[in-house]
């Protein structure tokens, strides 16, 4: 994952397929497009959400904001910028109680923001009702104190992205566990083809890192959300491996990426394998990148590259996933239109028309849309289906909270792993640097991202 975050631009800007070019105009007569919203004096409705990695997925819902502020006789608007500015945006709205109508959201925003949030437990299960329900990560993200904060819309994995040609070729299979991929990277590292997993600040580095914790049998918090847990045998256990696969498989430059890098890494031809959404595959696919071979052919780099479950660990296969919903702000100027938007934006067509945007980049909350035919379109998305059931998000194995939102933002897990793999600190060191950070963060001493 990554952005241009100094010019607000996505580092997605590749063609995504998308179907019905009209669903995003379906359904206006179910709104009652002639409501008393429309005699009402003009009303201006926003949102702010992050620059999405795949363009066409933002350009299907200002389409659809479009065609809402149409039926309302207002003009609706998505306002997007990079994700790695959203913290203080929101931060300063929220201290102003001031600003957007409706948020996009996900991990522990939602805790963090309960009291700007406004409660959406009707609309939830009208929505719900109407979809088949949702996936119990829908509700992990959406709910906090028994109350629904958000709409779920979807979830991006991390799934394994590895160079097939280069593993035939050295006579291996794609690793299915951690030990494996040190194998198999490491003999890549010597033919020149390192592998790639961020241990920089970056979203990709929270992510990664934290399902490598987990399959190893490693947290940082417990079930109950409040225990720190960092202090463990598997934490060690955890931090060692990725020492070991630091040295032995990975580029040494991966402690200095951002969420952009390991995108340009795999399809430049140098890297082996990432952890990533589908967004680096379709990167090479738009720009019609090529690779050379250990034997020195060049080939598109789209038909070596694949897709596959994440690897799996001594305590099992898990890996991270960041998701996305909407929420009602307690300053929106319009509390019922700004709901009459989310329910429009989760109408079957246009909540498909989103998918469909995305190229599959956006996995559904909703479970009508389990199933979706985008996975379909394409061999390569076969992961896609499955990985939901290894996917968990920050905090597990408790739910996602302000702390952990906070852990998140901080990237106190990837300068944790970073500080031993460098050989700045043992594991013993940077465990316990990082339990004081964790126990700051809960006590109040460290604060969300402001500026």
């Amino acid at each position: 994952m990554s952005s241009k975050s100094g010019k607000g631009l996505s580092r997605r800007k590749f063609l995504a397929t998308s179907a019905g070019a009209a669903a995003g105009l379906y359904g206006l007569s179910m709104l009652g497009g002639s409501s008393a919203y429309a005699k009402k004096k003009r009303v201006d409705l926003t949102m702010l959400n992050w620059n999405h990695f795949v363009p066409k997925s933002d350009e299907k819902l200002r389409e659809q904001f479009a065609a809402f502020g149409k039926s309302k006789g207002i003009v609706a608007r998505l306002d997007t910028i990079a994700h790695l500015q959203l913290a203080a945006k929101k931060a300063a709205e929220a201290q102003a109680r001031a600003g957007h109508d409706t948020w996009g959201v996900g991990g522990g925003e939602v805790s963090l923001y309960e009291a700007q949030l406004e409660d959406l437990d009707d609309l939830a299960a009208e929505l719900g009702k109407e979809h088949g329900g949702y996936f119990q990560l829908g509700k992990e993200t959406s709910v906090v104190n028994n109350h629904w904060k958000a709409i779920p819309a979807y979830f991006i994995s991390f799934p394994l992205v590895a160079r097939t040609d280069l593993v035939a070729d050295i006579g291996e299979k794609i690793p299915d566990t951690w030990e494996d991929l040190l194998r198999v990277g490491a003999k890549l590292k010597k033919k020149g083809h390192p592998g790639g997993i961020q241990l920089g600040n970056s979203a990709d580095a929270n992510a990664i890192l934290q399902g490598i914790m987990w399959s190893y049998g490693a947290s940082w918090v417990a079930k109950d959300s409040e225990t720190i847990t960092v202090n463990s045998p598997e934490m060690v256990n955890a931090i060692e491996f990725v020492k070991e696969l630091y040295e032995k498989a990975l580029d040494p430059q991966v402690v200095a990426w951002d969420d952009a890098s390991n995108n340009r890494f795999i399809t430049s031809g140098k890297g082996s394998f990432i952890l990533n959404p589908i967004s680096a595959y379709k990167s090479a696919e738009r720009g019609n990148l090529k690779v050379k071979k250990l034997d020195g052919t060049v080939v598109p780099a789209i038909s070596v590259l694949n897709h596959f479950i994440p690897p799996k660990g001594p305590a099992g296969r898990h890996m991270y996933c960041y998701t996305g919903g909407y929420g009602v702000m307690s300053w929106a100027k319009d509390k019922g239109l700004a709901k009459d938007l989310l329910r429009f934006m989760f109408q079957k067509e246009n909540y498909d028309a989103h998918i469909w945007a995305s190229d599959g980049y956006n996995q559904p909350l909703l479970k009508a849309f389990a199933n979706h035919p985008v996975w379909g379109t394409n061999p390569k998305y076969a992961f896609a289906p499955k990985i939901g059931k290894y996917s968990h998000t920050q905090g597990w194995p408790g739910l996602p909270t302000k702390h952990s939102q906070v852990v998140n933002q901080l990237y106190v897990i990837p300068n944790m792993f970073a500080s031993v793999a460098t050989g700045k600190k043992t594991p013993k060191q940077a465990i316990a640097v990082m339990e004081k950070e964790i126990k700051d963060i809960f006590a109040g001493r460290k604060k969300k991202i402001t500026k």
